[in-house]
């Protein structure tokens, strides 16, 4: 049996592992590292004698083994002591990439095209070639090194050994492996050994025949004693210079040997820095894959449908080493996923949804001919109803006692939810497109596929009448008030019955199939959409049509707002639109990445969400187009639907997958007020009595408790109006005058309790304004090098607060101090206006402000800083600086343990203890103003075209430490081990959320 090395790389384990096998089963005994090196080793030195005491050497050939460096060193150490080097080919490589000690060797090809008996034969052949002699030369070489490391002779052979040695190498003469120098040195040292042993012996043999003389002619040799003690004396000297010539060795010895340990502690120091920048290498190895993974995140973090995807990949990126760029994936992937509560899988595409009045349940209509009740709490199934096909409709009753199906054989069921009986059947003879329950719960309309609507009588299930119209039919709908009822048809007409006298109004009002139809809320609108790229709505009191909108490709489908204000519908031009019900004025428009199928408007009408052929759920912001939620789907999405708190959404789609999630993460704002122009401010006084609000030249001064009864535009006459538009708003610290600046530089005071106004100053571009702390001066920054003072009283200009030399771009007033933003510092006033503290900060410092009680300061720079001080001592102190580029707008909440700074697309909450964000809040544009209420539970922003108000208790606090498993919360799965290989090829598979399967 013969002890062999393999040697490979680590991208190469699988291959090497099955050699190894098959050397087990030549009965050979391999060394491998994962097997042969005992724990706390040092693994080289295991490595090197592995190979010293190997009968062979095999070097497993690849790309990766001949750029290993490791790999090299193996084989040289091999090459050194002569050891049999038997080349393997695992995977091909060009010869000249390879070390030159096995270039001129014969390679034996065990690549995966190769005859692997074959191979195998060729390896037993060079393993097994002259089997004696091989381990002959391995003992040889063992005991040289061991004369090697103990330096004496009594390791040497001797006598009959080192004769036998000298036979059996000289009969290998020529043969492999050749003796290495070490061995050659080792045997000729034996020799000369072994001759110096044999002349000792005969000059003692001589010495004791001489001594034997001696004695026997001593009397004759007595007259030489005396010269002998002479002689002995003489020696004696000699001996005592010898013993002086053994101290110097003995001192030159310990030199040595001090030497030798200091080129030991020196090996040991490098030893070290090698150990140092191995360490050096990994970590920046393990950050290079870091970066890779949030790089790959980023990527799909923009790909529709592959938010999963990119979170799970952030994941691994935090987890092999935490960055700001992982972070700020996470941050944003978090801010638009909502927790899953339920995912079911159905035999078969989700055809309907539909919520019960009380919005907690609702029922799904399937392809695998069920229609199924779920509880949007937990999306728990409670029962199914089995249709004799697929189930194309399903509705409850307005009480919410009764289930009515409609499916593709025409048959029609009315099912009593308490105990799930099937109390009435109808058998239509078409197929059921659409069933509908008129408010009231006395009919049932059923749309049928032949061009007729049945109606049925709820309480028995039989037919009353038909009404007839023109095409096949799949859509129908009873008016909210019941009063009514339509339907569209293949060749685009619409027809609308008024039920209490019998009459129909019919026209062809589009040239393309209607595919959506949908009353407002009130009953007064009919609005349709068709194939002919139109959403046409009509009066429904005479179905006279108001306007007609034109899209750019099929009108999917039609969602009203609860207040009848205006409705939203979605086409396969990837467009979701909002329209004024009133007059047709487009409100807002967002686009997804394909074909939008299906919206839904929430009970509060804040949300929309929508959903289609880009295998996303959208969840959008009706005040401002944000998108909120943006949902990977596993098919294309065919329905979807708001819980009634809403606080779940639930989605199907052509999978047969159907989906419950927790909307709640992200609350909804606790109102909004809508503008016809871009809001240019919002600010709550210190007193909590007023908020200000400006669209253009208009400000409306409202106080806080009417801000529940107003709604989108309902905002009457404003307070007043200025000259130009408004950019900055500011209260005086006794909440008695409002500063108002605008884009044509004037600054207007205006005091509340007398509702007058007057103007301070006229000239340059927008200014920046604020009240000092006794509210008795007006700083205005002039757009240059000052800022100005005036007195609100008698409107005299005072003493400027000069930045020196250099222009002033922001400031703040504090309590007691006045800070002033200038290029790459931060200059600290007092009430007075003298200097008290110049702060070094690079950048130009466009925005600043104080926390209320003075302690704690914020800048925002050009270099995308967001930067905090701490006042500590009557000086602000450094805290730390958040990365936040196109910051517009920030303050702190009253009791200054949070930052808001609103950027483009985003109101970020900063911790100011860590100067971490800990939440973000969606917006869409640029959010130009942010304030809190007087108690800090209402954020107001101001964005686009409304001011939102934000409960901030509501919305979740992620702090760093809880980034992962906040993360994990928002994900369905890992990913499988085929998605792992094709991201990370052959690194270790591992679950990435501990929790998920």
């Amino acid at each position: 049996m013969a002890k062999i090395f393999v040697s490979y790389s680590r991208k190469d384990s699988k291959y090497a592992r099955n050699l190894i096998n098959s050397i087990k089963e030549l009965k050979h005994d391999p060394w491998v590292d994962w097997e042969d090196i005992p724990p706390a080793t040092n693994w080289m030195d295991q490595i090197e004698s592995g190979i010293e005491k190997s009968d062979a050497f095999i070097f497993c050939i690849s790309p990766d083994s001949v750029a290993s460096e490791v790999c090299n060193v193996e084989l040289s150490h091999a090459a050194k002591y002569n050891k049999r080097i038997i080349p393997i080919v695992l995977r091909e490589v060009p010869a000249k990439d390879t070390n030159n000690i096995i270039r001129q060797l014969n390679w034996i090809f065990l690549r995966e095209e190769d005859d692997l008996q074959s191979a195998l034969g060729r390896l037993k052949d060079a393993v097994e070639l002259d089997f004696v002699w091989l381990a002959e030369h391995n003992r040889l070489l063992e005991k040289t090194l061991d004369w090697h490391h103990g330096k004496t002779n009594s390791l040497l052979l001797r006598g009959s050994e080192l004769h036998r040695v000298q036979k059996v190498v000289a009969e290998a003469k020529g043969k492999e492996p050749f003796l290495t120098p070490l061995q050659e040195k080792f045997l000729e040292n034996s020799i000369q050994n072994e001759r110096r042993t044999y002349f000792l012996g005969m000059i003692v043999g001589i010495v004791l025949t001489i001594l034997a003389g001696l004695t026997v002619f001593a009397l004759v040799q007595r007259n030489l004693a005396k010269f002998n003690e002479r002689e002995a004396t003489k020696q004696a000297a000699i001996a005592s210079e010898n013993a002086l010539v053994a101290l110097k060795n003995e001192r030159e010895a310990r030199k040595a040997q001090q030497e030798a340990e200091d080129q030991r502690q020196i090996a040991e120091e490098q030893r070290s820095i090698a150990d140092d920048q191995r360490k050096v290498a990994e970590e920046r190895a393990r950050f290079a894959l870091a970066q890779q993974s949030a790089a790959r995140a980023q990527i799909y973090q923009s790909q529709p449908g592959e938010l999963y995807t990119s979170t799970l990949l952030a994941i691994n990126s935090w987890q092999t080493a935490p960055s700001s760029e992982a972070e700020e994936i996470l941050r944003k992937n978090i801010s638009l996923l909502p927790i899953p509560v339920k995912q079911t899988q159905r035999d078969g595409k989700i055809n309907s949804l539909e919520f019960d009045r009380q919005g907690d349940m609702f029922v799904t209509g399937g392809a695998d001919g069920n229609a199924c009740v779920w509880k949007a709490s937990d999306g728990e199934m409670q029962f199914c109803v089995t249709s004799s096909g697929a189930v194309n409709d399903a509705v409850f009753s307005p009480n919410g006692k009764l289930l009515v199906t409609g499916d593709m054989t025409g048959l029609v069921q009315i099912i009593r939810i308490e105990d799930q009986n099937v109390l009435a059947t109808y058998k239509a003879g078409a197929i059921v497109w659409d069933v509908d329950i008129r408010k009231a719960g006395d009919q049932i309309a059923v749309t049928r596929d032949d061009g007729r609507i049945t109606l049925l009588d709820t309480a028995t299930g039989k037919r009353k009448y038909d009404l007839q119209a023109s095409g096949r039919l799949k859509i129908a709908s009873f008016s909210p008030d019941g009063r009514y009822i339509a339907v569209g048809s293949s060749i685009g007409a619409v027809t609308l019955w008024n039920l209490d006298d019998g009459k129909a109004v019919s026209s062809g009002r589009h040239k393309g199939e209607v595919l959506a139809l949908v009353f407002s809320p009130d009953s007064k609108y009919l609005v349709t959409g068709g194939a002919d790229s139109m959403a046409v709505a009509a009066k429904t009191i005479d179905g006279q049509e108001v306007y007609r909108l034109l899209h750019e490709d099929w009108v999917q489908d039609i969602a009203f707002n609860p207040d009848n204000s205006w409705f939203a519908t979605v086409s396969n031009d990837r467009r979701i639109r909002l329209w004024d019900t009133a007059d047709g004025d487009e409100r807002l428009r967002m686009s997804q990445n394909s074909f939008v199928k299906q919206v839904k408007v929430s009970a509060n009408g804040q949300w929309l969400a929508t959903t289609g052929a880009d295998k996303t759920v959208r969840v959008w912001n009706a005040s401002t187009g944000t998108e909120m939620f943006q949902i990977p789907l596993k098919g294309e999405g065919t329905v979807v639907g708001f819980s009634a708190d809403g606080t779940r959404l639930v989605e199907g789609d052509t999978t047969g997958e159907l989906n419950v999630w927790d909307i709640s993460v992200m609350p909804a704002p606790e109102n909004y007020l809508q503008f016809p122009g871009l809001v240019g401010d919002v600010h709550y006084s210190p007193s909590g009595d007023w908020m200000a609000a400006s669209d253009g030249p208009r400000v409306w001064l409202l106080q806080p408790g009417q801000l529940s009864t107003l709604t989108s535009r309902s905002l009457g006459r404003p307070t007043l109006e200025v000259n130009g538009n408004v950019m900055a708003m500011e209260f005086s610290p006794d909440s008695t005058w409002l500063g108002i600046s605008t884009d044509t530089g004037n600054v207007t005071v205006y005091q509340i309790k007398n509702r007058s106004s007057q103007t301070f100053t006229t000239s340059g571009g927008d200014h920046e304004i604020a009240f000092t702390s006794d509210n008795t001066r007006l700083l205005v920054g002039q757009p240059g090098w000052s800022v100005d003072a005036w007195d609100l009283k008698t409107r005299e200009q005072l003493v400027a607060f000069a930045g020196g030399q250099q222009e002033v771009m922001s400031f703040a007033v504090g309590p007691s101090m006045i800070a002033l933003g200038l290029t790459d510092k931060v200059t600290i006033l007092n009430d007075a206006g003298e200097k008290v503290q110049e702060i070094d900060s690079p950048g130009e410092h466009s925005l600043l402000m104080f926390s209320s009680d003075g302690s704690l300061l914020a800048s925002s720079n050009s270099a995308g800083l967001v930067n905090l001080w701490k006042n500590t001592n009557g000086k602000f102190v450094f805290v730390d600086s958040i990365r936040k580029d196109a910051v517009y707008s920030m303050t702190f909440n009253p009791a200054g343990n949070r930052l808001a700074v609103g950027a483009t697309n985003a109101v970020y909450l900063i911790d100011t203890a860590t100067v971490d964000e800990v939440a973000r809040i969606p917006h869409a544009g640029k959010v130009d103003g942010v304030s809190y209420s007087i108690g800090g539970q209402i954020m107001a922003t101001a964005s686009l075209k409304a001011i939102q108000f934000w409960d901030v208790t509501k919305i979740e606090n992620v702090q760093a430490d809880a980034l992962i498993p906040t993360a994990c919360s928002r994900l369905t799965a890992n990913f499988s081990e085929a998605q792992w290989s094709n991201l990370f090829g052959s690194e270790p598979y591992r679950k990435l959320c501990e929790a998920l399967p």
